[in-house]
């Protein structure tokens, strides 16, 4: 849900620092909450997306990062 949201605030050009807040909501929720690497990958990478959009090149890194640590890879 956060997603569609946070792609029509974009989509509107709200203002950044609140939907960077919901991003960083979204993203405390994926890694506290979802321990299944498949949906937790697919969030995260979700979440990477929107940090690009942002501009937000430090937050990108450290979400790639969760995603790397997180991903088995494409095929296991």
């Amino acid at each position: 849900v956060l997603y569609e949201i946070i792609k029509q605030l974009l989509l509107l050009n709200y203002e950044t620092s609140k939907i960077e807040s919901l991003a960083q909501l979204w993203k405390q929720h994926i890694l506290n909450g979802v321990q299944n690497r498949w949906e937790r990958t697919e969030e995260l990478l979700k979440i990477t997306e929107i940090y690009a959009l942002l501009g937000k090149t430090s937050e990108f890194d450290d979400t790639f990062q969760e995603v790397l640590n997180t991903s088995m890879g494409p095929t296991w």
